[in-house]
């Protein structure tokens, strides 16, 4: 219990939960007719709980779904810094890179240190730093009737050439 009330006030869970609960982006999925599948990082599996999430937000984890069958059925990608955006660059699907930590990610607070690719440069969709550019990025996209960018798609079609359509 004490771990899940500790995740539970981590700036990733705070951040994310805000957001995820956020009213504009229930009307902006309700008036397009979208659904929001939220599925943690396994390590985060077990504090689901700590994000609050509405009823309206369906969980989806790797035990229980199959990732291809969930990424055939998406529309789009919101994540943070996983590698999984270059499924999405396949299937020629947009990424919204939400990195609101993204100064300590980077700055010795976690593991991971910046490669050559950038997400700003090379990435298949909008980095937003904060919650309000993300919302609005996310509004953009669902107004231009849920169709990647064109300098995002040339940055897909660039990064992942050969596609066959016979990937999996």
């Amino acid at each position: 219990r004490n771990s899940i009330e500790s995740f539970a006030n981590s700036e990733y869970a705070q951040r994310w939960g805000a957001f995820l609960r956020h009213p504009k982006l229930h009307e902006l999925l309700a008036k397009h007719g979208k659904k929001l599948i939220f599925m943690p990082h396994a390590n985060a599996t077990p504090y689901i709980e700590a994000f609050a999430l509405p009823l309206t937000i369906e969980v989806a984890t790797a035990e229980q779904t199959s990732i291809q069958k969930l990424f055939s059925r998406s529309v789009a990608l919101i994540t943070d810094y996983t590698s999984v955006a270059f499924e999405f660059a396949v299937l020629r699907r947009p990424v919204f890179y939400y990195q609101f930590d993204r100064a300590s990610f980077y700055g010795g607070n976690h593991n991971w240190r910046e490669g050559y690719f950038s997400d700003e440069r090379d990435g298949f969709g909008p980095v937003s730093l904060n919650q309000d550019d993300l919302l609005m990025q996310i509004q953009g996209f669902l107004e231009n009737g849920a169709r990647p960018e064109s300098k995002y798609l040339a940055r897909m079609e660039h990064a992942m050439p050969d596609v066959d359509g016979r990937s999996c």
